[in-house]
């Protein structure tokens, strides 16, 4: 059986809500921000970010070593 890359997606909670509640500059940055943050976090432990996508990242890791 082959090896296969374990993909993760994250999608933030509540953008919507924070765009009618807040100025978009302001929601927009933070979203960015965060988004950029997930990113930095998942390259860090090997991982590469596959595509950022509005409140969402793509995430792929490499298949797990054998034991």
């Amino acid at each position: 059986m082959g090896m296969h890359p374990t993909i993760v997606f994250v999608d933030l909670t509540g953008s919507s809500a924070a765009y009618e509640a807040f100025e978009s500059e302001v929601v927009a940055g933070m979203i960015s921000r965060v988004t950029h943050w997930v990113s930095r976090v998942c390259e860090v432990h090997g991982g590469r970010t596959v595509k950022l996508l509005g409140d969402g990242v793509l995430l792929q890791f490499p298949p797990a070593s054998p034991r």
